[in-house]
């Protein structure tokens, strides 16, 4: 049995190469970031540094940072498509076999790209480390659905992009909404909860890789939205979610409403707000026409070999 963590140093030299043929640049990004996300159920890492007046925070994703540089490092690399990074991430969620504090995060992003076509790229990332690391379960395709289009699959079809329909839907199939929503999530909470009923079964159902498009609006974080729909994909492998990527967001003043839409929910839930990251938000209109996505390397490697849990990347013993 391959030692998890000699596997994932392989993964990662492999995906270099992966990347170089696409000439998509490696660079590097600070782990100690004053604002680490905008999610408003995504829970940080607080540092508590004993020199420094900043309120500090260990990344959740190399995202923000990555966005800052994108213009400028492909102005110095004409020759460039886009700027990765491949590193370790942190998020305060409960600890399971899919899940731990610190995993590494593989983000990228490239100009004059559609959503499709970057999760056409992370499928090919897969695969492409699937076959040089000669993985026992590598996929050889990858199916598109979108949200609507697995809803109606499940026998539900519904408008999912107005909330007041996602909420009258859920009431229609529940009778009764789940406890402990306010008036920001109600719709976000009653959304996922009949995804994992009536999507995840088909996921996990369905041989190779997955990809899910078209995510209603209140979920967009960072993606750029039209008519109450998200141009933002996720990526799963028998019901487990490897990647997650957006056509991004460009708009100062839509990314503007939506941080502080999210950090409303934040408050609401009892929990501390994360600051806006003005200078991102000044950045976004170089962003146009680019595509990123974010792909967790262990849970690939889980996926490729089946037989690690997520801890075993941390706690592996040589």
């Amino acid at each position: 049995m391959l030692d998890a963590v000699l596997l994932r140093n392989r993964a990662i030299r492999t995906a270099r190469q992966f990347f170089s043929k696409e000439k998509i640049l490696e660079v590097m990004t600070p782990k100690a970031v004053a604002c680490a996300t905008l999610e408003p159920y995504m829970d940080t890492v607080r540092i508590d540094a004993q020199n420094t007046q900043n309120k500090l925070f260990l990344a959740t994703s190399p995202e923000f940072f990555l966005k800052k540089v994108f213009f400028p490092t492909l102005l110095e690399n004409p020759t460039q498509h886009g700027i990765y990074e491949i590193t370790s991430v942190f998020r305060d969620d409960v600890p399971s076999k899919n899940h731990q504090l610190e995993f590494t995060m593989v983000e990228w992003y490239k100009k004059n790209t559609s959503l499709r076509e970057i999760l056409e790229m992370a499928s090919s990332l897969i695969l492409y480390l699937g076959k040089v690391l000669k993985a026992p379960n590598t996929p050889t395709k990858t199916h598109f659905f979108s949200v609507e289009e697995l809803f109606s699959m499940a026998g539900i079809p519904f408008s999912y992009e107005n909330q007041d329909a996602t909420i009258e839907k859920y009431l229609q199939l529940k009778g009764k909404l789940p406890l402990h929503l306010n008036r920001m999530d109600a719709a976000t909470i009653c959304f996922n909860l009949l995804f994992d009923e009536f999507i995840l079964p088909q996921l996990r159902s369905k041989s190779g890789l997955v990809a899910v498009v078209d995510f209603p609006e209140y979920l967009g974080a960072l993606a750029f939205t039209e008519n109450g729909i998200a141009c933002r994909g996720e990526i799963y492998w028998q019901g487990l979610e490897l990647a997650n990527g957006y056509l991004e967001e460009w708009r100062e003043d839509v990314a503007r409403d939506r941080w502080i839409r999210y950090n409303e929910i934040r408050i609401l839930r009892g929990v501390g707000i994360h600051p806006i990251d003005e200078e991102l938000l000044t950045i976004l209109p170089t962003m146009r026409s680019v595509s990123g996505i974010a792909v967790g390397l262990e849970r690939v490697l889980m996926a490729l070999y089946g037989k690690f849990n997520a801890s075993d990347f941390l706690n592996a013993r040589f």
